[in-house]
């Protein structure tokens, strides 16, 4: 079934509120709307994190968890005898549970419904994501992105707003390994909520610095909107993932290569010319004779090394050669091959 504390990754000493950041980020994840291609697995794991949440922010659901586990929830303190267990019967997750009339005792069952109960009561809205989100992207070359968090309309100021910053809301986007290597600038749209519920559209622009590293963060201070539960705005927070190519590898600040030769080129020697991510020509001169998978390195023709956003060094190119075997030999060839008495 999973640990409770685990489920919503804090300590089992976590104040409430660690645990109210904890779901916000956790039900966001999981939420079965965020993962259309997972939905089986998202909706199972939604349900429990919506569960862990409710039973550790109520205390008396949390004493009973901390004292019995999930069977005292599941009956409203200790686990009953046999003989009492005959009486039970069921009640939904917001049915509580406890001593009912007669002595039988409630049978704790917590549904998809009540899941999504919690998740709109925290957050206000039932679609986060859709009409009702505060977080839209726009640009079509932006297509493939991903949010990691959301947004929701932020009611008035209640008693049960606490102060502090919610988490981040973090965009994830995408750059090819051409753009990587020469650098490039990525232009969102983005709406996010005011304090009194109305909708600003903000413009944002990321500078992609040569040699950057896929997870490398551009964060925007408290332009990421108002959050339902909290009296601060959210850091925006734009973080890079590259697309895979269709040629190299990238291994730090190298570029990983295969280059496919003939035997004749194998056995001796050719001169290579690869096309490197930046559009250059780099020619690359083959050792005589080269095996197959043995690889060539070429220095200072990989990408910019960065540290502390400073270019610091140049990365590799990793050729590796790919030798293509010929499908047939004539007599001719065959002849030669056996006069050059290779071994």
């Amino acid at each position: 079934m999973g640990d409770f504390y685990q489920l919503l990754g804090v300590q089992k000493n976590a104040s409430d509120s660690d645990i109210k950041k904890a779901y916000h980020m956790k039900a966001l994840k999981w939420h079965p709307d965020k993962n259309p291609h997972n939905r089986d697995e998202a909706e199972k794991k939604f349900k429990k994190i919506c569960e862990a949440y409710e039973v550790l922010s109520d205390p008396k659901k949390r004493a009973i968890y901390d004292k019995y586990g999930e069977d005292g929830l599941r009956f409203g303190g200790p686990p009953p005898t046999e003989d009492e267990g005959a009486g039970a019967t069921f009640s939904g997750g917001s049915g509580g549970g406890g001593p009912m009339p007669g002595g039988a005792r409630t049978f704790r069952n917590f549904s998809n419904e009540d899941a999504e109960r919690i998740f709109q009561q925290f957050f206000g809205t039932r679609d986060p994501f859709g009409g009702d989100s505060g977080f839209t992207a726009f640009f079509g070359d932006h297509a493939g992105s991903a949010f990691r968090g959301g947004s929701s309309p932020l009611r008035p100021r209640s008693p049960t707003t606490q102060r502090g910053k919610p988490p981040a809301h973090e965009f994830v986007y995408f750059c090819t390994l051409d753009e990587i290597a020469t650098g490039t600038q990525k232009k969102f749209a983005v709406t996010v909520d005011q304090p009194d519920g109305a909708k600003v559209k903000k413009q944002f622009t990321v500078q992609v610095l040569p040699g950057m590293k896929k997870g490398t963060k551009a964060s925007f201070e408290n332009e990421g909107g108002y959050v339902n539960g909290y009296d601060m705005a959210a850091d925006l927070v734009f973080i890079l993932d590259e697309k895979p190519h269709p040629l190299f590898i990238r291994d730090d600040s190298d570029l990983k290569y295969k280059c496919k030769l003939s035997l004749k080129d194998a056995l001796l020697g050719t001169t290579v010319e690869v096309r490197h991510p930046s559009g250059k020509i780099v020619k690359v001169q083959t050792p005589s004779p080269v095996q197959n998978g043995q690889t060539q390195r070429v220095k200072g023709e990989g990408l910019p090394t960065r540290k502390r956003g400073q270019v610091v060094g140049q990365g590799d190119l990793v050729v590796e050669f790919c030798i293509e075997m010929p499908k047939s030999l004539n007599a001719e060839q065959r002849e030669i091959i056996k006069k050059a008495r290779l071994e």
